[in-house]
């Protein structure tokens, strides 16, 4: 691993590399360090295919993390799969992950569950901070044309494509995780100025609603969240869901949202 060639530079070879992570699915976990994760950084990064190797890594070497519940190794790793690289499609720019795209879907949910029991705070942390450089780039990126819906449904693009795999990632974080443990988060996320940190967090209320109903109420106490139309899919779906719980007083607010003359259509004269 720490080889390097006259010129000074590692050698870019993806089957060496597969074999060496083969090798490293062996050893103890305590055994793992830091040249060991900057390999597999730098292997990522090679200019043939990486497949196997994603494979490998994503289907052996971490899930032997999460199951001796290496939770610093598997943050740092975490920091490693999910970055992300930008290319040029046609007039528009593509944020496209380092491993492919329907490997890392697969191993986001087929994992969920141990990642937000055993780093869910930090973990989620990771996939808001990956949004947010986005958005310094690009601010439209993650705006209601390109994710329609925080749920899986009727997405404009495959979502296979990495803007909604790390919102899915956040989103499925805070799902998976104790309601109670992520008021904090939520909170600061209904602060946020972009609204796909807002969407998000309604969506994670709407999922966990009995136990965390108070922060909707509480964010728009004195503003109305149907004025900002970005958010309207995911209030839609808290109401739809959540109907049934809501006092006489929560309904008049509603009916008062809508009925605001921000929101209802304006009358055109004939």
């Amino acid at each position: 691993m720490s080889y390097k060639n006259k010129d000074n530079k590692r050698i870019d070879n993806s089957r060496t590399d597969f074999s060496i992570l083969k090798i490293l699915c062996t050893l103890p976990t305590n055994n793992i360090n830091d040249l060991h994760l900057k390999f597999i950084e730098e292997a990522l990064n090679t200019k043939w295919g990486n497949h196997l190797f994603t494979r490998e890594l994503c289907e052996n070497f971490i899930p032997k993390l999460i199951k001796n519940q290496a939770k610093n190794l598997l943050l740092r790793l975490l920091e490693i799969i999910l970055k992300y690289k930008k290319e040029i499609k046609g007039l528009t720019d593509e944020y496209k992950p380092i491993i492919e795209e329907y490997i890392l879907k697969d191993f986001l949910n087929k994992n969920k569950k141990e990642l937000a029991s055993l780093c869910g705070k930090e973990a989620s942390l990771i996939g808001i901070n990956k949004i947010e450089e986005i958005l310094k780039k690009d601010k439209y990126e993650f705006d209601i044309h390109s994710i329609w819906t925080i749920n899986d449904e009727k997405q404009p693009r495959s979502t296979d494509s990495y803007t909604y795999q790390i919102v899915r990632f956040v989103r499925d974080i805070y799902e998976q995780s104790n309601p109670e443990t992520i008021k904090e988060d939520l909170s600061i996320l209904l602060n946020k100025k972009h609204s796909i940190f807002k969407r998000i967090a309604i969506h994670v209320i709407n999922h966990h609603y009995k136990k965390l109903s108070n922060l909707f109420w509480q964010s728009w106490k004195n503003s109305n969240p149907l004025d900002n139309y970005q958010l309207k899919p995911e209030i839609y779906e808290l109401f739809k869901n959540n109907c049934t719980f809501f006092s006489k007083e929560q309904i008049k607010i509603i009916i008062n949202w809508i009925n605001t003359e921000d929101y209802k259509e304006k009358t055109k004269e004939a």
